[in-house]
């Protein structure tokens, strides 16, 4: 079974429902969910942030995908409006302005679709306002995910199902109501009751964006991981760093290794072709924008190492 995670400690009197959900949705991209500080990354931007200031209206347009027929099953208590019985469309659509998945191994997945509770797979959806279909009297209504999803979803039909089954708590959550888990998939349309109406989403600023970013990379773990490449005479060591105090980083380098002393940790680089530890044409930059390490040593010719 797919998991709407519930909100309700992290309560906002500035955000709404669908404006905090973006916001959980976005640090779950980044921080795994079961940690201490996704907790508090939570928790601190619920409590800082403003709709008014943080956040912008943005109306997305649907694109069709396929449609998931289904039934009320279950009303709840004192609420008429929809009869069980009711037949409910809801269109599956994509927007590539919708945030995507995060980026997680395969085996997440998997254990996303077997309904497992530790898995830091999730999928943000938006849910339009439930429509009637003056002819029929069947209810419409409008899920969007990120384009990634959904191209996923074509090719794969375990999170096909899985997907439809999160789309259908999402609409038991607007509706108020149990839906059938004994669904259909009409093959015959892509889209039910015409072109799907605008979304309009609360999406943050570019300038919140980059708020938490900030706060997040806090956060992160730092690990090494250098990439290396040999262009003609010379071998090239990109790394990421997790800072910029450079006063406290040291380098050294021989003919194979590179050492990299951050904050009294050493590492170790394995250098895939000797290097001339002497040359004056080496270089070791720190690129402040893109917080790049770039590391330029000219490879020993072959007479010197023979």
């Amino acid at each position: 079974m797919a998991v709407i995670t519930e909100l309700d400690s992290y309560t906002s009197n500035q955000l709404g429902f669908e404006e905090q959900r973006m916001l959980q949705d976005y640090i779950a991209s980044e921080i795994d969910q079961h940690s201490d500080d996704y907790e508090k990354l939570v928790q601190f931007f619920m409590q800082s942030t403003q709709s008014q200031v943080d956040f912008e209206a943005i109306d997305i347009q649907p694109q069709p995908g396929f449609v998931c027929k289904t039934r009320i099953v279950q009303n709840a208590q004192n609420k008429t409006r929809y009869p069980t019985g009711t037949v409910i469309y809801i269109n599956v659509t994509y927007n590539c302005h919708l945030s995507g998945p995060p980026v997680t191994s395969e085996e997440e997945i998997q254990k996303a679709l077997r309904g497992e509770k530790e898995t830091d797979y999730r999928l943000p959806l938006a849910m339009g306002q439930p429509r009637l279909d003056d002819t029929s009297g069947h209810v419409l209504m409008d899920a969007v995910m990120n384009t990634q999803a959904m191209s996923r979803c074509l090719r794969d039909f375990d999170y096909k199902v899985w997907v439809i089954e999160l789309v259908i708590e999402y609409a038991e959550q607007v509706l108020d109501v149990k839906l059938s888990r004994q669904f259909d998939i009409p093959t015959a349309i892509a889209v039910k009751g015409g072109m799907p109406e605008p979304i309009r989403l609360r999406l943050p600023t570019e300038s919140f964006v980059s708020k938490m970013i900030k706060e997040i990379n806090k956060k992160k773990e730092w690990q090494l991981k250098p990439s290396i490449q040999k262009r003609g005479d010379e071998m090239i060591v990109l790394i990421d760093m997790p800072n910029e105090d450079v006063e406290h980083w040291k380098t050294e380098v021989n003919k194979d290794q590179l050492f990299l002393t951050i904050n009294q940790r050493r590492h170790s680089i394995p250098l895939r072709h000797p290097v001339d530890r002497d040359s004056p044409l080496n270089t070791i930059d720190f690129y402040k924008k893109s917080q790049k390490l770039v590391c330029v040593f000219q490879l020993l010719k072959r007479s010197q190492y023979l």
